[in-house]
């Protein structure tokens, strides 16, 4: 993530706090190295997720319906 926002360590982690606390999204500690965190949206959020994705989702599929399955 740090890669992709230009915000320092410091302030990347005060951003995903504030997300967290907020119940936006949930960090996960899925790899041996602890410095990795995975992010999920949160229940929160999903509703708003849904229907601010569920356009783009419907057109995506009905656009990738005229080819075959990989």
């Amino acid at each position: 993530m740090s890669e992709r926002i230009p915000l320092s360590t410091p302030a990347t982690t005060a951003l995903l706090n504030r997300l967290e606390s907020e119940g936006h999204i949930i960090r996960a500690r899925e790899h041996s190295d602890r410095r990795n965190i995975t992010l999920r949206s949160g229940e929160r959020i999903q509703g708003r997720a849904d229907e601010f994705f569920g356009p783009l989702a419907y057109r995506l599929d009905t656009a990738m319906a005229h080819y075959p399955p990989p």
